[in-house]
């Protein structure tokens, strides 16, 4: 069995997303959350190493981060890459979704 390497429990997290290494102009989605990065869905590939400046489509309003990618592979079943992405900016807000998210599966659990 491989042996968990995570720092930080992931929380379900969907929201849409937009992305780019200059600026945010590729559509893509997140998946999950946790308290050093992003799981995210995209239509194209992103290297390992690149800086992505992501931006989160909450409502109507986003959330503006960066981070760096971690991890990339193609799902060839569902024709998308999923990439980890460690945020190298993590806004307080972005955190504070990520803490509720923890508290309300904690509830759920007990």
């Amino acid at each position: 069995m491989k042996k968990e390497i995570r720092k930080s429990k992931r929380v379900p997290f969907k929201q849409r997303i937009k992305f780019g290494i200059q600026k945010p102009e590729d559509y893509g989605a997140c998946y999950d959350l946790s308290d050093y990065g992003l799981g995210i869905f995209t239509e194209k590939a992103v290297d390992v190493g690149t800086t992505l400046k992501i931006e989160i489509q909450l409502g109507d309003m986003s959330i503006k981060t960066e981070g760096e990618v971690v991890w990339t592979f193609q799902d060839t079943i569902l024709g998308h890459y999923r990439s980890g992405i460690k945020l190298t900016v993590y806004p307080e807000m972005l955190r504070g979704i990520h803490k509720k998210a923890l508290q309300t599966l904690k509830q759920k659990a007990s």
